[in-house]
């Protein structure tokens, strides 16, 4: 039996690792916007105690007036 080496793959230009600045990640934040949604359940023995439901969204106030005119 032969042995290959294993597949080589490589990432999409779009993808490589790159160094980005705080400044320039809360520039597209605040021009996109962004929603995060979440639900915990803290329970004991099957039995729900706590039920936490969680939504965020961040965007500047333009991007969000915009987002409703729409």
């Amino acid at each position: 039996m032969l042995d290959s080496p294993p597949p080589t793959y490589h990432l999409p230009t779009l993808y490589k690792q790159r160094e980005v600045g705080l400044a320039d990640v809360l520039d597209r934040v605040l021009n996109k916007g962004v929603m995060i949604q979440g639900d915990a359940i803290i329970s004991v023995a099957d039995i729900p105690l706590i039920r936490l439901n969680i939504r965020l969204l961040i965007s500047s106030e333009s991007t969000y007036q915009k987002s409703l005119l729409s």
